[in-house]
């Protein structure tokens, strides 16, 4: 996190309204540690930026007549002036050196409390040094820079602290791939990889991919011509490791590993996700999301999309546990209330539920969530295109084994999991127990896609789908539901013609292996890179034992979130498979569900 902190900084330190001042603002330089800089003064001072951490004790010389330095932290609080500067750093963050005289000039950064990472023993600031090969000025905020790295090299390094990271650059090209692997060699340390592009942003990360807690970034595809930047990390741990490089106009040669699940899992693409954290508070279709009302007289706000005339259903849950009795109001676009709903209303059953609601407006309707009778605590709210609002998953149906189930919510759907492959023809059926009830019937193919819809013949309680194709290989859904109304049903598929040839497992390319600590609120990223129409494998498992509740989500190159799944086929731990809709960075984001804890994150790339 804090690399990413840095990163930050240094992309926004010229925006700054208290940063110190530059005439002209392109002399700002980046200064970075060991490495020498110059310069020639002509009246005005000049600036240089460095990332530091809290506690560092760094060293700032410079070399040349009536040449005077001063130091700033963030804030613009001066730390220390002269021709050398010696001092701790109070904080984290972006510091401003000053450099006032007339003349040339060298300027050398050093930390006072270690040695340099280039020497064998430690060594003073030499008193004559020469300007460094151009590097990306990001760097400084990643590590220490070691120095370039050429494709088929390989280098040694070691770290001596905790928390040290080095930094190795190389030159790319466009549709170039690239592979870097990173292996302990001596004591204790962890290796830890990042790869980040000419623009400072994060490619691609690994932990462990490699075999025995090795980093291995297989067949980066480089984006831009330009420096990338290699970022090398021991995890916390000291000791030594080997780094190489291997780049090339083509992939490098992987072997896949076949798939060995000890519960045989099908590949499928994830339809819709358990449960959502909405962006800027949007609901999206028959996903919930919890909340919390923490205080009486708390008001939570949700946006939702409609139509003019369409059908939405929109309904808030006390969750497990929760005292809340809910109220909810809607809005239309034009500001007006177009319905309520109280969990106190006799018959409600606790919830609040507006059902099947008529929208004559196109645009967005905000839903205002309050408690009644004084009452807080966390709720569960959803909405809905049509007559339900919610999904409900309900496991795995096999052919010709019928299930008795109940629609245990109002305004909501039961979803069934079926494993089919491409050309399959099957048939389905639904009947409620009670009379004067009406179900629906839907089945789904893995990218949510409408394959076929039920109907009922005059006189006949069964809904039925009487055959259905399925159009490709995956996890489908029988979707039931009763119109808004509470019912017990029974529903059964029956194979009618299967796909003679069976699709062979596929293989798995790893992409990135990484173990991490959650901690409470917040969200963790893992950058990959990713081509259009390739299948990814994500998986999230929580340390056995521990109380993590894991999330996962997809984050696409241009920023949308393609997906967020919470618990996956009666497992706390998600996973899903997706096919990628475009080439760039992907990033993985993990966050633990009102808990803590540790996990691993596996990405992998299938090879069929």
């Amino acid at each position: 996190m804090f690399r990413l902190l840095l990163f930050a900084l240094l992309a926004l330190a010229a925006c700054r309204p208290d940063a110190p001042p530059e005439t002209p603002p392109s002399i700002v330089r980046i200064l970075n540690f060991w490495q020498a800089a110059a310069g020639t003064l002509a009246g005005a001072p000049q600036t240089w930026r460095f990332a530091g951490r809290s506690g560092d004790v760094v060293r700032l010389r410079a070399l040349g007549q009536n040449v005077t330095l001063a130091l700033l932290a963030e804030d613009g609080t001066p730390l220390g002036q002269g021709g050398q500067i010696e001092t701790a750093l109070p904080a984290d963050g972006l510091y401003t050196v000053l450099v006032s005289g007339s003349g040339p000039y060298e300027l050398g950064l050093s930390y006072a409390d270690r040695p340099n990472p280039a020497d064998s023993t430690p060594s003073p600031l030499p008193e004559v040094v020469g300007v460094p090969t151009p590097t990306p000025p990001y760097y400084a905020a990643l590590g220490d820079l070691i120095g370039a790295l050429a494709s088929g090299e390989t280098r040694t390094g070691a770290f001596a602290g905790a928390g040290e990271r080095h930094v190795y650059t190389f030159t790319g090209r466009a549709g170039q791939y690239a592979a870097i692997t990173m292996r302990r060699i001596s004591g204790s340390t962890d290796p830890v990889l990042t790869l980040y592009g000419p623009d400072g942003g994060a490619l691609a990360i690994d932990d462990n991919s490699g075999g025995e807690r090795a980093a291995f970034l297989r067949n980066i595809r480089l984006p831009a011509d330009g420096t990338y930047s290699i970022q090398a990390g021991g995890d916390d741990f000291i000791g030594g490791y080997e780094l190489s490089l291997l780049t090339g106009a083509s992939a490098f040669p992987v072997t896949p590993t076949l798939i060995v699940r000890p519960t045989p899992t099908p590949i499928f693409d994830i339809l819709t996700p358990t449960f959502a954290a909405p962006a800027d508070g949007r609901l999206s279709d028959h996903i919930p999301a919890f909340g919390v009302l923490t205080r009486p007289g708390d008001v939570a706000r949700y946006a939702v999309e409609a139509a003019a005339g369409s059908v939405i259903s929109l309904g808030v849950r006390a969750a497990a546990g929760s005292e809340l009795i809910p109220r909810l109001e809607l809005y239309n676009p034009l500001g007006e209330q177009v319905a309520t709903a109280s969990g106190a209303t006799p018959g409600s059953e606790g919830e609040a539920l507006i059902p099947a609601l008529d929208t004559a407006e196109a645009g967005v309707y905000l839903a205002y969530i309050t408690a009644e009778n004084g009452t807080t605590g966390e709720f569960i709210v959803a909405y809905g295109q049509g007559s339900t609002r919610e999904d409900v998953r309900r496991g795995r149906i096999e052919p010709d084994q019928p299930v008795d189930a109940g629609l245990s919510l109002r305004a909501a759907r039961d979803l069934w999991s079926l494993f089919l492959r491409a050309g399959d023809e099957i048939s389905a059926a639904a009947r409620p127990s009670g009379a004067g009830v009406e179900l629906s019937l839907e089945l789904v193919a893995p990218d949510g896609a409408l394959v076929a819809q039920g109907s009922r013949a005059a006189g006949d309680e069964d809904t039925t789908i009487p055959s259905a194709r399925a159009p490709v290989t995956g996890l489908y859904y029988l979707r039931v539901a009763a119109f808004g109304a509470r019912a017990d049903y029974s529903l059964v598929w029956r194979a009618i013609n299967l796909s003679p040839t069976p699709t062979p497992p596929p293989g798995l390319v790893p992409v990135l292996l990484v173990d991490d600590f959650a901690p409470r609120d917040v969200y963790l990223f893992y950058p990959f890179q990713g081509q259009a129409g390739e299948q990814v494998e994500v998986r999230v498992v929580a340390q056995p034992g521990g109380a993590l509740d894991p999330v996962a989500a997809l984050v696409a190159p241009d920023g949308a979130l393609l997906l967020e799944v919470d618990d996956v086929e009666g497992s706390l731990n998600p996973y899903f498979i997706v096919t990628l809709p475009a080439d760039g960075t992907y990033r993985v984001r993990v966050n633990g569900y009102l808990s803590v804890g540790v996990f691993e994150l596996a990405v992998s790339r299938l090879a069929r």
